[in-house]
């Protein structure tokens, strides 16, 4: 299986196209999730960098990214707020988080169910989870021109089953990204107004799925005996910020 690594995640983003599908992304995700209270701590996995703001970096946020990927610095300019993790084995504590946000995460997972059970674990009882996947039918998953076509595609019901073998209550889904990827710049300008035209006629047609779980108390996992890890918070290929 094809391992995006962080540089090309990150090149991605800083592309017309990255830039367009980070700013509809983050339009519906700021749609779905209300903004973090002060009490609220968030665990983003993945590749969450381009969907973290100022908004959200103002709270508990932790950062954490896969070996199979790398990892870069950031925030620039402030501490570092990444740590390189094993995504099956993640160094946090049982109930640490109250949200986890799954990014180029899941599709790239070698042990997807392991992963999902870690997530849940640090989740607290009646935390939420959102994940974001590529879609089986989208055309997303099919094309080479982001980092969507690569890796493992779900269909909804595959994502409910992997939810629920965490242990998750699944809660609802939509879909995002129902325009094709395209390069031409005055497409790629007429995106986000598709966008919204699509999220209010055909909410889960797209490329993407965006799922939210949640634990719910009597769901709650205990934590498997295993070898405390620790975070390893030097970043990647000596990638530093700008």
């Amino acid at each position: 299986m094809y391992f995006p690594d962080v540089m090309s995640l990150k090149q991605f983003y800083a592309s017309e196209m990255g830039e367009t599908v980070q700013a509809v992304l983050r339009r519906r995700l700021q749609r779905i999730w209300p903004p973090l209270i002060s009490t609220e701590a968030l665990l983003a996995l993945g590749y969450a960098v381009p969907f973290l703001g100022e908004r959200e970096l103002q709270h508990d946020v932790a950062i954490a990214m896969p070996a199979t990927t790398g990892a870069l610095y950031f925030p620039a300019g402030e501490s570092n707020r990444v740590a390189l993790v094993h995504d099956d084995a993640l160094p946090f504590p049982d109930q640490a988080f109250n949200r986890v946000f799954l990014v180029h995460a899941l599709e790239h997972c070698e042990r997807m169910e392991a992963t999902m059970r870690e997530a849940a674990r640090v989740l607290v009882p009646g935390g939420r989870i959102l994940a974001v996947v590529p879609s089986r039918i989208g055309v997303w998953a099919q094309s080479h021109m982001s980092p969507f076509g690569y890796g493992r595609p779900f269909s909804v019901h595959q994502m409910r089953e992997l939810l629920g073998s965490a242990g998750l209550t699944y809660l609802r889904h939509q879909a995002a990204l129902a325009v094709p990827p395209f390069s031409t710049r005055w497409l790629l300008a007429c995106m986000p107004y598709a966008e919204a035209a699509a999220a209010l006629l055909a909410p889960r047609f797209g490329g993407l799925l965006l799922v939210e779980a949640e634990k719910q108390i009597y769901a709650s996992l205990a934590a498997p005996a295993r070898a405390a890890l620790k975070p390893v918070m030097v970043p990647v290929a000596s990638v530093q910020p700008a």
